[in-house]
């Protein structure tokens, strides 16, 4: 039996479904692998990462997240995912040799 790496999930409540799954298809480079009134699903390739999306008018009172991150093996896969997301003409914001977390990272 096989047994699949654990990924990360992360749900969002957004206040444009659409918006956001078109900036979330660019950044991880594909489709949702589940689309359905109010919610889609990603399952990106790259990353141990499980990113719902569902949509609703913001809450009151609700926590917030800092910063979110894709922790991945090497600066090689960082760069080479940069140029795609740059590509794919989003915004991007390097943040080379930074300390972050106690620790020092490329992003």
């Amino acid at each position: 039996m096989t047994i699949e790496a654990p990924k990360v999930h992360v749900h969002m409540t957004v206040s444009n479904l659409e918006k956001s799954r078109a900036f979330y298809e660019k950044f991880f480079g594909t489709a949702p692998v589940k689309v359905k009134p109010g919610y889609v699903k990603f399952l990106p390739g790259f990353g141990p990462l499980n990113l719902a999306l569902s949509e609703a008018a913001p809450a009151e009172s609700r926590g917030h997240v800092d910063h979110m991150g894709i922790q991945v093996e090497s600066s090689e896969i960082v760069m080479r995912e940069l140029a795609r997301v740059k590509a794919a003409g989003l915004p991007v914001r390097e943040e080379m040799g930074v300390d972050c977390c106690h620790a020092n990272q490329d992003k």
